[in-house]
């Protein structure tokens, strides 16, 4: 019966307090006896998180295709926390992530279910991309608890790109591999000081990727190049032009820079201005005779 008791804040039990006349029995003289302090720090020990054991390997996660919403079955893997490998099996190529590459990481109870394979699906499908509804998913009922984990990472083009994963299976190894190998606890961000310069080296290696998609849209004038135009139509190499040109000026607004001046977006008039810039004695030529320099200028 005494096993049925209230506990107080302290978490001994009410018997402590208020012993019964017949007295206490030797286990529940042992049990108030106890400090209630030592008890509560020693169980938020427990709790906390542990530097994980490495080689460190990690199957039982499942993520969904953003396009088929195939489940794919994930494995994490690091050998000494220098590295963490996303291992997608067959179904998809490894991903491989150096800790300082994650700027955040956070993990949240997305529920439970009782057919774990389709509410993990959900979970990752739906919720995830939705953090603040993780604890509302509509899968809620019984048997499985499903934990849901998103990495966020800057790729190689300067783009945020979000890893959005579940398990119904403990979630502490991950967690204990994310927080340690990444420095970085759940829910934080790194500075600017680190996220700036990746974004600043997939601002440059997008520009190199713009120049590439550039080059089949130009119609080239060799004998006056202030005159050459890129032709913009309605197709894949002109769509993926005009979002790389996007996303370029995306990226320099959030590093404070100002757009840049593409060729689809630049008059003749100012690439011949430009034209002049980089050609000090012909801009000097085209002051002292302004009818011959307008004359050349005309396309």
């Amino acid at each position: 019966m005494s096993s049925q008791l209230p506990l107080l804040a302290n978490e001994l039990p009410l018997y402590c307090k208020y012993p019964p006349g017949r007295g206490l029995t030797p286990d529940q003289e042992t049990r108030c006896a106890e400090d209630p302090a030592k008890a509560q720090e020693a169980k938020k020990k427990a709790e906390e998180l542990q530097p994980p054991t490495y080689p460190f390997s990690r199957p039982g996660f499942l993520t969904v295709e953003p396009t088929s919403g195939k489940q794919i079955g994930l494995t994490l893997l690091s050998k000494d926390g220098r590295e963490i490998t996303f291992d997608y099996g067959k179904n998809k190529e490894s991903l491989v992530l150096k800790p300082a590459e994650i700027i955040s990481w956070k993990s949240a109870n997305a529920g439970s279910g009782t057919d774990a394979s389709s509410a993990v699906s959900v979970a990752v499908a739906g919720a995830l991309f939705f953090w603040p509804m993780m604890l509302a998913a509509p899968f809620m009922v019984k048997n499985y608890t499903i934990t849901g984990f998103q990495v966020e990472t800057i790729d190689r083009l300067g783009k945020d790109v979000s890893l959005d994963f579940a398990t119904i299976e403990s979630p502490r190894p991950a967690m204990e591999l994310l927080r340690f190998s990444t420095g970085l606890a759940p829910g934080t961000r790194r500075g600017p000081e680190t996220t700036k310069p990746l974004y600043e080296a997939g601002l440059k290696q997008s520009i190199l990727e713009l120049e590439a998609l550039k080059k089949p849209l130009l119609v080239v004038n060799n004998k006056k190049p202030w005159c050459t135009t890129i032709k913009l139509s309605d197709n894949l190499n002109s769509a993926a032009y005009k979002d790389m040109v996007e996303h370029i000026n995306a990226l320099r607004r959030k590093l404070g820079l100002p757009p840049v001046q593409d060729m689809a977006s630049t008059s003749t008039d100012q690439q011949w201005e430009a034209y002049l810039d980089s050609k000090p004695g012909l801009r000097q030529w085209a002051a002292s005779y302004k009818q011959q320099a307008e004359t050349l200028r005309q396309c």
